[in-house]
Parts: structure tokens; C-alpha cells; sequence
């Protein structure tokens, strides 16, 4: 086998590799053997098929999969033998895989390398923070909720009013207001109309009545609290940034809610027999979770602020835009050129903040293990069931969540990221100076809107 570079500049590289039947003979023999123990051909018993007749039908598939897999294997020896900081990974450009007339065949690389960047974080780096205060009225607002969610005594109303729990047939509408097909669509759904922070989405729904059809924009109403919009439209909140249009709602049911008396009763359903005995640990129990949630939003809001202050630190540097349309198109098979053409500052930008954050972790010496990806998802499931319950999810039922959330491949992807952002944010907050304002809640809605 023989390895050899082409092209070699500061940021890009063309590997060639030439592969001899000396170098996979061997292991397409292996190979095929090892096919011809568990082979199942009509007329034959299991293992007993000739090796000619399985030469004949899967040979090519055989020597096809074994020549790729050594060369694949070579090429990432070569690259961490020879220490090269590849952007991203390897694209196969040319390959003469002519298995009926040649013996040897020779494959072609365009590698691109990292670009030089030093990211050099300092106290004299300056970015805004914003916390969200926890006042009394906040937790008055929310033991309300939870007074009103913990009910069993509730009236059915004829008009709707700012304070009622509705019922209905809830339906996602594409641009222009008409059901998406394959979108979102539930009966029976609840929502909470004094949980929304927008007033001019909330007026859509006073003074309607059962059989009404109101069309309202969640994302909007409910500020872009993503705790809240998850619990409503019942995914992932790692997901809600993907649900920002409008939303049809039949409704079908008004109640208005007597609360519930915030008593031991109240204390014990919610938070563990015995483990808050007065109204004063309570509240102190609701503040610390709101504490938890608007930290979560706060971090969310800065991590916006750190990327683009990240962006700025390589407006100097070029990358490949090409090769990186190229290989967008090669490796996403749903991905039309054209979609890769009409998005493709987005693609860059992404692209560009995966890059420079693990230039910090290198910088910082740090990765993302399995480990934090778990931790990850834990802190998820426990941020989304805190805020409407205050009690402690066992940690036999908290693993079995979290495996069952990363058996789905999408679901471990946007864990990964969201790891990868918190462990950036936490490097952020130590290295650089952070210009705190200490803000009311709907003050900090205001600054995302």
C-alpha cells in the first residue's frame, strides 16, 4: 500500500492511497470464510454452501466492503501518525474501483485543515448576563399555578377569562394558516392561559366560548419560555425553537379552578410526605426552583451572546465554502443542493462555532464525555418536571429516562450539543468579565423579543 500527498498548503491537503492485492487479499479470504459458515442458500444446509457459489454471488460486495474498510483504516492512522487537524472528515474525490478489470486500486482525499486560531479568552472580554430576579409576587404566581393544577374542584365556564384552564383540539398550521400535514395535532389538550406572557396572543382567547377556533402563535405567547411551551406542546425543549409559527385551537372545554389550600396535604403531594412542614419552607422550596429554571434561561440567553462574540474572533479567517457545499450535499442525503445553497450562511456559522469551541476545550483541556452527556440529560428532565412539581424523581426512574432518551440517535446529537454548550458557557463565566443586570421577568422577555 503506498500513501502519498498530492497537494499540501497551510489549510489544505490531497491524500492519495494505492491498494495491491497483496494488501486485501488476505482479508477478503478471511472474510469469505467466515461468510461461508453462515451462509443460507436454497438447497444447501447452513455452512455447507461451496465457496465458489458464494465467490460468484457476494464476491464484489465482499472485496468491495474489505478494500474501503482498509483504506479508511489507513487514512485515519495516517492522519493521527501525522497529527493533522482535519476540519472536518476526509472527501472521497476520485476512486478507480473497477473490480472486473484491475487488481489495484488507487483512492483520492481532499483533506481541509483547521484553520490557526488562537481564541486567548481575558478578563478584559466583556459580555452581558442577564439574571432574572425572583421576587414575591413571582412565587405568589407560582404556588397560584400550582394551587390551580392541584385542584379537583373546578367550575365549567360559558366565556373565557385570563385566569381559566381550556381545553381543545390543538393544530399546527403551516405559512398560511392551514394544517400541516404530518404536523402537530392533539385533542384534549390543556392550556393555561395565565401562564402567558404576551397579552396580545392571551386577548385572542378572552370572551370566546366552547366550539370557537382561535389561531395564536405559542412561541409568542408564551414569551419564548421554553419550559413552559414545552410542557404545552408536550416535546423536548431542545426542540421548541423548530415550532415558532402559528397554531389552531378548537376549544372544547373552559373550566375555572377553585385552588387547592396550601396546607400539609398540599406540602406532601408535592414534595415528599414530611419533607416541608410550613408555608414558609414551601415558598423558600418554589423560590429555589425558580431560581434553577430562569439560570437555565439566563444561560440560554447569554450562550446567544457568546457565539456571536465567538463569530467575531474569526471574522478574519476563511474557510473552504466550496469544498464545505460539497461536502454538505455528499453527506446529507435528504439535502438538495439548492437547500445547502439557500442556507448555507447558516450551515457556516455553525459550522465556524463547532470549530472555535473545541479550540477552547483544547485551549482548557477538557472533551465532552458520556458522562456529561447523561448529566446533560438528567438536568433536562429534571429542569421540565420541576416546573410543575416540586418533587424528586427517584434515581432508578431518572436512568431509566435518560436511557430510553438516548437509544433515539437524534435525541443523543442534541444532547451532545446542549453538553457542549454548557460546558462552554461554564469556560466563559471563568475566563472572561460578565456585565450582570439584574432584571424582572418581564424585563428579560422583553430583551429577547
Amino acid at each position: 500500500m503506498n500513501i502519498s500527498i498530492n497537494k499540501n498548503n497551510a489549510v489544505y491537503i490531497q491524500i492519495a492511497i494505492t491498494v495491491t492485492k497483496t494488501d486485501y487479499q488476505f482479508l477478503v479470504k478471511k472474510s469469505l470464510n467466515n461468510f461461508c459458515k453462515n451462509a443460507i442458500i436454497p438447497g444447501f444446509r447452513k455452512g455447507n454452501v461451496p465457496k465458489y457459489i458464494i465467490q460468484s454471488i457476494y464476491g464484489k460486495d465482499i472485496l468491495t466492503r474489505e478494500v474501503n474498510k482498509l483504506v479508511s483504516d489507513k487514512l485515519s492512522e495516517y492522519i493521527k501518525k501525522n497529527e493533522l487537524n482535519v476540519l472536518l472528515n476526509p472527501c472521497l474525490v476520485k476512486s478507480n474501483l473497477d473490480l472486473d478489470n484491475q487488481e489495484e486500486y488507487e483512492f483520492l482525499f481532499d483533506i481541509w485543515l483547521q484553520p490557526n486560531v488562537c481564541v486567548n479568552l481575558t478578563k478584559c472580554d466583556e459580555l452581558p448576563y442577564y439574571s432574572i430576579s425572583v421576587t414575591d409576587e413571582m412565587i405568589e404566581k407560582h404556588i397560584d399555578f400550582i394551587r390551580i393544577q392541584y385542584s379537583n374542584d373546578n367550575t365549567n365556564a360559558e366565556l373565557i377569562e385570563g385566569g381559566d384552564i381550556i381545553k381543545g383540539k390543538f393544530i399546527e398550521l403551516n405559512e398560511y394558516d392551514i394544517p400541516n400535514r404530518g404536523g402537530i395535532n392533539f385533542s384534549n389538550v390543556q392550556l393555561a392561559l395565565f401562564l402567558m406572557n404576551d397579552d396580545v396572543e392571551k386577548l385572542k382567547f378572552i370572551g370566546k366560548k366552547i366550539g370557537d377556533t382561535v389561531i395564536f402563535n405559542p412561541y409568542k405567547a408564551f414569551g419564548k419560555n421554553k419550559n413552559e411551551l414545552s410542557f404545552f406542546l408536550k416535546i423536548w425543549n431542545i426542540r421548541i425553537t423548530s415550532f415558532q409559527g402559528n397554531f389552531s385551537f378548537v376549544i372544547t372545554e373552559i373550566n375555572r379552578h377553585n385552588r387547592a389550600e396550601v396546607d400539609q396535604k398540599l406540602f406532601d403531594k408535592l414534595c415528599g410526605v414530611g419533607v416541608v412542614t410550613s408555608v414558609e419552607t414551601f415558598k423558600k422550596k418554589v423560590k429555589e426552583n425558580l431560581i434553577l429554571q430562569f439560570q437555565f434561561e439566563s444561560d440560554c440567553c447569554f450562550w446567544e451572546d457568546v457565539k456571536q462574540f465567538l463569530l467575531k474572533k474569526m471574522t478574519d479567517i476563511k474557510f473552504p465554502e466550496t469544498f464545505l457545499k460539497q461536502y454538505f450535499v455528499k453527506n446529507n442525503f435528504k439535502i438538495s443542493r439548492e437547500i445547502v445553497e439557500e442556507n448555507f450562511s447558516y450551515i457556516l456559522q455553525d459550522v465556524k462555532i463547532k470549530f472555535i469551541c473545541n479550540k477552547i476545550f483544547e485551549e482548557n483541556v477538557t472533551t465532552i464525555t458520556i458522562e456529561d452527556i447523561k448529566q446533560t440529560a438528567k438536568d433536562l428532565i429534571k429542569s421540565q418536571s420541576n416546573l410543575f412539581s416540586l418533587c424528586l424523581i427517584p434515581d432508578a426512574v431518572l436512568e431509566k429516562h435518560v436511557s430510553e432518551l438516548l437509544k433515539v440517535e437524534k435525541n443523543s446529537k442534541q444532547l451532545y450539543n446542549m453538553a457542549l454548550k454548557t460546558k462552554i458557557i461554564s469556560i466563559m463565566k471563568e475566563k472572561i468579565t460578565l456585565k450582570v443586570s439584574n432584571l424582572t421577568e418581564k424585563e428579560f422577555w422583553k430583551i429577547l423579543k
